[in-house]
């Protein structure tokens, strides 16, 4: 990890104060935003496209980001570009490095950083937040096992065609003709050319980010005295559904010896996941019957449906209850947006529609 150097950018600006000036209305804020401009792959098709989609400059942004921290300001946006750059750059390594490296900036600037803790704490929270949700997004399409076809987004593919595919008139192979096979047959076929030992490694991959985001969040409430909860949210949510897709393919041995658990609630939990006995069924039932009884909430009601599904996977591993049940989980964390993009393959009605909705 020597060739990220992120040590010197943590060490004072050098002039009268160590974390520099307040450069937001600088022209590397520009510069930076422009760099990071990439337009999705639909803005190259159909009725409303360009001829040249913008596509990021990830060296330009990492370039200006160091120079930024290291000579002028210590700034807490410029330190979340320049994680998203490494991000893009290195993919899970410069992630992990980059996650690292926030972390001992909030340790160590956090009282004195930009923007100043006079503008309010919700600014600074709102860099944080966005981050978040541009590493979640990255992280959707990383091609797990260096493979393009394997990817999260992939497997929201197989399962939609799935669905599609049960309530078409036509059947599976109809629509396998008309729209090209993203059966999740297919998309084990995938996996199954790469051995145990990669699938492990990738899945342990993913399994140590998560204590890197927990640093992070730790001295983020060290220093802001808040309630504890989750900043990364969706980061988190979405390692947890890559974990979980790939022990899939893992043998029970491998995923009893992972200190990990893929098929966790909690990105932060421990439990390993085995078969369920008869016994075990009925306590489920019975503590599932009893916290009915108890007052109920949307986050509740999320919480029990994955439990669910997690109970359907492991006692009924052929059923396609819970492929079913993870998706109503997906899409009640989704916004409009997010539903539509997912429901909707027709980019162009996507946009009509967001268009409406947006005003």
């Amino acid at each position: 990890m020597n060739k990220f150097e992120t040590d010197t950018l943590l060490l004072p600006v050098i002039g009268e104060s160590p974390a520099g000036e307040n450069i937001e209305y600088d022209l590397v804020y520009s510069e930076i935003r422009e760099a990071r401009q990439n337009d999705p792959d639909y803005m190259s098709q159909g009725e409303w496209a360009v001829s040249e989609p913008r596509r990021a400059d990830w060296r330009k942004v990492r370039k200006l980001c160091e120079v930024t921290l290291r000579n002028k300001s210590k700034d807490l946006q410029i330190s979340c570009w320049y994680v998203e750059s490494l991000t893009h750059l290195y993919a899970l390594e410069g992630m992990y490095c980059g996650l690292e490296y926030l972390a001992k900036f909030i340790s160590q600037y956090w009282t004195t950083c930009w923007p100043s803790t006079e503008e309010g704490q919700e600014i600074r929270y709102s860099k944080l937040v966005r981050l978040d949700m541009d590493l979640s997004n990255y992280l959707k399409t990383y091609p797990l096992l260096e493979d393009k076809e394997i990817t999260l987004s992939e497997w929201y593919k197989a399962l939609a065609f799935e669905h599609s595919a049960s309530l078409s008139e036509k059947g599976k192979e109809k629509l396998i003709e008309s729209e090209g096979n993203h059966s999740v047959e297919s998309f084990k076929k995938s996996v199954g050319k790469y051995n145990t030992r990669k699938i492990n490694e990738q899945f342990l991959q993913f399994s140590d980010l998560p204590d890197k985001i927990d640093e992070i969040e730790s001295f983020y409430f060290f220093h802001t005295h808040e309630d504890i909860h989750h900043i990364f949210v969706k980061t988190r949510h979405t390692i947890s559904e890559i974990t979980e897709l790939l022990s899939r393919f893992l043998p029970q041995d491998v995923q009893d010896n992972n200190t990990v658990s893929s098929l966790s609630i909690d990105p932060g939990s421990r439990e390993t996941t085995k078969v369920l006995t008869p016994a075990e069924q009925q306590e489920f039932y019975a503590s599932l019957t009893s916290s009915i009884d108890k007052e109920m909430s949307r986050e509740k009601a999320i919480e029990q449906l994955e439990e669910i599904a997690i109970f359907f996977r492991q006692s009924e591993p052929t059923s396609p209850v819970p492929y079913l049940l993870e998706r109503a989980v997906r899409w009640s964390k989704m916004t409009m947006s997010e539903w539509l993009e997912e429901l909707l393959k027709d980019n162009d009605s996507v946009e009509q529609i967001n268009r409406v909705l947006k005003g």
